[in-house]
């Protein structure tokens, strides 16, 4: 059994380099929907922090579950790790539903007042 605070430099980077390539692939995809109009800079950069946050969390639940794996109940450890991993990036997803669901009762309540 190893000691797991003798990793936090590698399993620093592996997070950091895992939200690296969130933040990189939600970038290329969001640049390309504003490229072609599919999109508007602040739905954009909301797509780009979200995806990024989901991103970041999925990589430090696999890496905590790589590293939890061969302690004693590893696998139930581990186990764990992914599920906290898949609820954060739930947690984030229906934050953003709601935040946007509330920012789109604004918009109609602004249009129905300019009326």
């Amino acid at each position: 059994m190893t000691n797991n605070l003798a990793k936090v430099g590698v399993t620093k980077q592996r997070v950091l380099g895992g939200a690296a390539v969130s933040l990189l692939a939600s970038t290329t995809v969001n640049a390309m929907a504003l490229r072609n109009n599919k999109t508007t800079k602040q739905q954009a950069l909301r797509d780009i922090t979200k995806r990024t946050t989901q991103g970041t969390i999925a990589t430090a639940s696999v890496v905590a579950a790589t590293n939890l794996k061969n302690e004693k109940n590893g696998t139930l450890k581990a186990l764990t790790a992914l599920g906290v991993g898949a609820l954060g990036v739930y947690a984030v997803e229906k934050l953003d539903e709601k935040i946007n669901t509330n920012e789109d009762n604004l918009n109609q309540l602004k249009v129905q007042n300019e009326q």
